[in-house]
């Protein structure tokens, strides 16, 4: 039983990563006159993929200290034209979360646990590490898909310890992945608080019912937020344009009700949950955005 509890909340941990991977920002960048230069985070190789449309970007960490989100800036040529320019953010900050809460289970389940703690930045790009994001490049298959050459460039990076680098529009675009990061700690501190305002319910589902509600009272107060039911009578409502966190949340609270609602797979979420906010306070705390300029 233990066994298969455990294996259910390590699923749902994957899912967790695994959003953080699709969903992680991709932020458009306003078309710029040519690529900027690389800071500390470089490009060591960018290719065009004709059979499948894509652009593959290596990316090598040469600096001292592991990246934790960047941005980058892809220009795509064909004989001397631009066919296309973008720029793509990504956030690493909740996998590395997750990765130092992997040990979660082994700790006694339940919002007030104290998880064993792991360090490291598995999860981030570490100084070496070389790291590869595979693009979609919109260009369709053409007859000149053999003559297509990338340009690409690192154009902005958020480090460990939270120094930001970047200008103008890739700077906006690290600007608002650290204001996503402010939200993520504001909601998981609201929902934590939640989770211990029930922790003493001796009735599992009544518990696990008591927590959703507050978590999706919580969602519908938050800006821009608001129902989305296709007619009165079509069950309850659901609630749309919430922060990352909370959707999170809700959608694998969801999953346990539906598939194993038990107190130990609550409450080893429940565990999981809190350590990654744990970390997420102890990394935000530490780091002091500041600017390279």
């Amino acid at each position: 039983m233990e066994r298969h509890v455990k294996s259910f909340v390590n699923r749902l941990c994957v899912i967790v990563v695994g959003f953080v991977v699709v969903c992680a920002p991709v932020l458009p960048v306003r078309a710029q006159s040519d690529v900027k230069g690389d800071l500390g985070l470089q490009v060591l190789s960018a290719e065009y993929v004709p059979a499948t449309d894509t652009v593959q970007v290596r990316l090598q960490n040469n600096a001292a200290k592991a990246a934790t989100a960047y941005g980058v800036h892809v220009k795509i040529m064909s004989e001397g034209n631009e066919l296309r320019q973008f720029g793509y953010g990504s956030d690493q900050l909740n996998l590395v979360l997750a990765q130092r809460c992997e040990d979660f289970s082994e700790s006694t389940p339940g919002p007030s646990a104290t998880p064993k703690l792991a360090g490291g930045w598995n999860g981030a790009i570490k100084p070496g590490d070389i790291h590869t994001e595979v693009l979609a490049a919109g260009i369709g298959k053409t007859e000149k898909t053999q003559a297509v050459q990338i340009r690409a460039a690192v154009t902005g990076v958020i480090w460990e310890d939270g120094k930001v680098e970047g200008e103008g529009v890739e700077r906006k675009m690290l600007d608002q992945i650290v204001a996503q990061r402010d939200e993520a700690l504001r909601d998981e501190d609201e929902i934590v608080g939640i989770l211990k305002a029930h922790e003493d319910d001796p009735a599992i589902m009544h518990r696990m019912r008591a927590v959703e509600n507050g978590v999706s009272f919580l969602a519908s107060i938050r800006p821009h937020v608001r129902e989305s039911n296709s007619s009165a009578d079509s069950g309850p409502a659901n609630y749309v344009q919430s922060s990352p966190a909370i959707s999170e949340f809700l959608g694998n609270l969801k999953m346990i009700e539906q598939y194993s609602p038990s107190k130990e797979t609550f409450e080893l979420y429940s565990s999981y949950f809190v350590c990654r906010h744990n970390q997420r306070i102890a990394l935000q705390a530490a780091a002091k955005p500041g600017s390279a300029r």
